[in-house]
């Protein structure tokens, strides 16, 4: 199979997949085992949507939220008829006087004041959103319906991706300001923790340093990041707000996670490898993840963890495809998804044990359909939904 092109091997392992006929391919030490053939693909589209970046499951509606960052919604999809309803944020949430951004071609995806990029659900079960534009956390309501925005302030621009910690206190990078905040969601109070300036690129300056992804810790609370273009993962003190600085084996971290033992798994989106991190010898492993051809290379850009499995799914982005990776036996399995041009930006597990996340690429019509979507990979293939007590 070497003198196969990628198309080649891509083909065979798709009608392979789908023929029923376990498969086993391998390919420069990749390879895709019949764990993959249980598995189901579902997909709920998102009319209208421009840029729906990320999606979260509410276990107590049983609905998926999807914030569009293209035209400030909130879409709210129901599984079981598969109908999505459409909330738009209002506009009377925004500072006064904030505008829409012109409609030129490096922000032609970006149409409304608010553009919320990324959410998650607090104790309380409202919805937190970082808005990009309009500079706020938002805070909606998912049962009345209802949206408060939070003002971060002059010194901080762009919030991008949030975790909340047991305490409900929402986490959040701000990738213009070189700055990680913290919002309390009962006093409604912000604090914001500057983070160093370094990087072993020179080109780039501290307003560039770009802090991406986020997450807690959930043996010690402690709060870690990652700078995309310093290259650089951070871990911060909740109690002192002390910022400890590192360098990992990565080029251009995104979004870590958290396994429950304390690891940090850390996608190195230009290597395109898996990143363990140690947290408390501080040792990193890496893993390269299969890619369909020699000389290609994947760009995880999300991963997540299951709570009870403790495997972690990765986005890969270049060869419409979800990769597991099995830590105890530390292989990679390969999951073809049916849809070309997918682009996904974050990951979800359902407590049914799918794995979700919105289908986004920029622009939407790159993506087959030309549709955004709410996609969820069950690998299994006997997940079922059901409906809320007493709904």
């Amino acid at each position: 199979m070497k003198n196969d092109t990628r198309l080649d091997i891509y083909a065979n392992v798709l009608e392979n997949t789908f023929n029923a006929v376990p498969p086993l391919v391998e390919h420069h030490n990749s390879q895709l085992y019949g764990e993959v053939l249980p598995a189901k693909i579902i997909e709920w589209k998102l009319p209208g949507s421009i840029y729906p970046h990320d999606t979260i499951y509410r276990p107590t509606d049983r609905r998926f939220y999807t914030v569009d960052q293209g035209n400030d919604a909130i879409y709210i999809t129901d599984p079981l008829p598969g109908t999505t309803e459409t909330y738009t944020l209002p506009k009377s949430a925004a500072l006064p006087g904030e505008k829409p951004l012109d409609p030129t071609p490096s922000n032609m995806f970006v149409t409304g004041v608010h553009s919320p990029h990324s959410l998650q659900e607090g104790p309380n079960g409202h919805l937190y959103t970082t808005n990009s534009v309009s500079n706020q956390i938002g805070e909606f309501d998912p049962k009345a319906h209802t949206y408060v925005g939070y003002n971060l302030g002059a010194d901080a621009e762009y919030p991008h991706t949030l975790r909340i910690d047991r305490r409900g206190q929402v986490w959040f990078t701000i990738a213009f300001s070189n700055k990680v905040g913290m919002f309390d969601t009962h006093s409604h109070k912000m604090r914001f923790i500057s983070l160093p300036a370094d990087s072993d690129r020179p080109q780039i300056t501290p307003q560039l340093q770009f802090p991406y992804g986020i997450d807690i810790n959930p043996t010690d609370d402690s709060v870690w990041y990652a700078s995309l273009l310093a290259n650089r993962i951070g871990r911060i003190d909740p109690q002192t707000f002390k910022v400890e600085s590192f360098t990992p084996p990565t080029v251009g971290p995104r979004r870590l996670r958290f396994a429950k033992d304390g690891t940090l798994w850390i996608p190195d989106f230009g290597r395109g490898r898996l990143i363990k991190l140690d947290t408390r010898l501080m040792k990193y492993k890496s893993y390269t993840i299969p890619s369909l051809s020699k000389g290609e290379v994947e760009a995880p850009y999300a991963v997540v963890v299951d709570s009870n499995t403790q495997d972690v799914w990765i986005t890969s982005n270049m060869s419409d495809r979800m990769f597991r990776f099995l830590p105890r036996e530390e292989r990679f399995i390969a999951y073809p998804l049916p849809a070309r041009g997918t682009y996904l930006r974050d990951l979800i597990i359902t407590p049914e044990g799918m794995v979700c996340g919105a289908n986004n690429p920029v622009p939407i019509t790159v993506l087959e359909g030309g549709m955004g979507e709410v996609h969820c990979l069950d690998p299994t293939g006997n997940t079922r939904f059901s409906r809320p007590a007493g709904g």
